[in-house]
């Protein structure tokens, strides 16, 4: 992998983490159609997915430390809401391990299908599209239930199908339930948080158990950092346009791009 390569895919997975368009459906094809890209297993994969991850820690710091603090404020009520919004976030986690663990294996196989990847995108952009279609949700974080944030982690662990896309498939699932958009779209990022600590840390302790120190020690290790951080420099500058989008109930617009990119790439899969 060349420097050049690590800023490109850096870029590729910060613009579409969270732009409901599918970042392992895009990272998959520009991996696909670099000349020459090669990687140690997963770990360019995980990498910039760790830097995702750190621009949602980083975006949502204030809140975060909020909440934490709030889990052992004196207010029952502060206290309450705190514990509430955890048991949400755990909730939605389960079905997302679950759901991701049991397909694994099929999901690392389908990566190397193209057709099977803009298959996905296609299925992202008809949830777009259906999610337009629900009237404007009235639920927010107060009134959201454990059955919704069930379903709703249900939707992500699906997501792990390449060209499925994560933030399609749960916001415009959790629109669907009657979520307001700003919200939907909040408690969807706030989701990455475990389910990336979770994926990261197996991938990274299987590749340790067969690698060893050697999994890090690579002389291409620098340029794996080098696309986390553009991935997640990327990644903050898209976050906060992506809620003020979906606060306005306007992602639907991604549906036409997702249908097309999709069967962009079906066609590319033929020709080959």
């Amino acid at each position: 992998m060349s420097w050049w390569d690590a800023v490109i895919l850096g870029l590729v997975q910060g613009l579409t983490e969270f732009i409901p368009v599918s970042s392992d459906g895009h990272l998959s094809a520009a991996e696909k159609l670099l000349p020459g890209f090669s990687q140690v297993g997963v770990l360019f994969d995980v990498m910039t997915h760790l830097g995702t991850l750190t621009a949602v820690l980083v975006y949502f710091r204030k809140f975060l430390r909020e909440e934490l603090a709030g889990l052992t404020a004196p207010d029952a009520g502060r206290r309450r809401a705190s514990w509430e919004l955890l048991g949400l976030v755990a909730v939605a986690t389960v079905p997302t391990g679950l759901i991701g663990l049991a397909i694994k294996g099929f999901v690392e196989r389908a990566k190397e299908d193209l057709a099977f990847v803009g298959a996905m995108e296609i299925a992202s952009g008809a949830l777009l599209a259906v999610s337009f279609l629900s009237r404007r949700g009235e639920t927010d974080r107060a009134t959201t239930r454990r059955w919704h944030a069930l379903l709703i982690g249900a939707a992500q662990g699906l997501a792990v199908l390449p060209g499925l896309s994560r933030s399609a498939s749960t916001i415009a699932v959790a629109l669907l339930l009657g979520l307001t958009g700003r919200w939907a779209a909040s408690f969807s990022f706030l989701l990455v948080i475990p389910a990336v600590m979770g994926a990261a840390g197996l991938e990274i302790y299987s590749a340790w158990q067969e690698r060893g120190p050697a999994f890090f020690g690579g002389p291409e290790f620098p340029r794996y950092l080098l696309g986390a951080v553009v991935a997640g420099a990327v990644g903050y500058a898209t976050i906060g346009w992506m809620i003020r989008l979906a606060s306005t109930r306007r992602i639907h617009l991604f549906a036409i791009y997702c249908v097309l990119f999709g069967l962009l790439l079906i066609v590319l899969a033929s020709a080959n």
